[in-house]
């Protein structure tokens, strides 16, 4: 009775949406599930979208709550924008059921949005591959699906860039030359993505071509290309990484900072030293943070290093 009370509330768009009984919806059993699915469309569509959403944080701040069920509900809504609060709902889910419909999903949902969202969400199983955590075969049907994906010229290119996102962390020869075509891409949208490629991929291979991104008149070129920079792990890129730490954008100089981190070693960790005192507290706090990891990765074990 509580859980339909609840419901007829969601349905009645003159009664305000209370986030705090969201919970209401966690953990369903299979008779709870089927109530929700008979009254779920009785929700008008813009709750049901905020509905997955605050529910897919509340998920996050909260491991006791699991709205896996009521994703998979949302899977089959007739709005698209629904159906996209889902897929980015089952982020942390690993069944090999969720996996096998975002597959689908990603590559004959009718709406670009959910396409998008579930080669975004299919990037987290891509690395679950590299970790041998999928049958192979289910690791070779993702990287081929999104292959196809990102080769598709009919498909467009928001698609496409988050496939190739999802890819890079193959170490394979077709991923890698999709990297560089997406790099040569006209369009800057791709490019970017290419970099975000290289740095999931954590290959050295790319550090020419992040070298050049480094200097880009694009803000958006830059802060991917430092971000994959740390991510290589080569202190070699420590100097040009640092050239960013007063780029004229405050992101860029975010991830420069947090780059440095991933970079570790004692230049690095000079570097950021020097920001602990900075006069903004965004600068100080990721600084201070970076420094942590670097030290971290150093001494996993919390022995006292310079």
């Amino acid at each position: 009775m509580v859980l339909e009370k609840y419901l007829d509330e969601l349905g009645d768009p003159s009664r305000p949406l209370k986030i705090s009984h969201i919970e209401r919806l966690s953990n369903l059993g299979p008779e709870d599930l089927a109530t929700v699915r008979e009254r779920w469309l009785r929700i008008p569509a813009d709750r049901r979208r905020r509905l997955l959403s605050e529910a897919a944080e509340l998920a996050e701040d909260n491991v006791e709550l699991n709205f896996d069920g009521l994703m998979l509900v949302g899977l089959e809504d007739p709005d698209a924008g629904v159906r996209a609060a889902a897929v980015a709902g089952l982020w942390e889910n690993d069944s090999r059921r969720v996996l096998t419909r975002l597959l689908e999903l990603v590559e004959r949902d009718p709406a670009e949005e959910v396409r998008a969202a579930a080669a975004t969400v299919l990037g987290r199983h891509c690395l679950r591959a590299q970790l041998e955590d999928l049958l192979p075969r289910d690791a070779a049907r993702l990287r081929d699906t999104l292959l196809r994906v990102f080769e598709s010229e009919a498909e467009s290119v928001e698609v496409r860039r988050r496939a190739l996102e999802a890819l890079g962390v193959f170490d394979d020869p077709q991923v890698t030359a999709a990297i560089e075509r997406a790099y040569q891409h006209p369009d800057r949208r791709m490019r970017v993505s290419a970099l975000f490629a290289m740095g999931r991929s954590c290959d050295r291979r790319w550090l020419p071509a992040l070298g050049e991104a480094l200097a880009s008149p694009d803000p958006e070129v830059r802060f991917e290309a430092v971000r994959a920079c740390g991510e290589t792990g080569d202190r070699t890129m420590v100097a040009r990484v640092a050239a960013l730490l007063e780029d004229p954008d405050m992101e860029v100089r975010l991830a420069a900072i947090g780059a440095l981190g991933k970079l570790g070693g004692g230049a690095a960790k000079r570097l950021l030293q020097r920001y602990l005192t900075h006069p903004d507290e965004a600068i100080r706090d990721a600084a201070d943070e970076a420094l942590a990891e670097a030290r971290f990765f150093e001494d996993p074990l919390g022995r006292s290093l310079s």
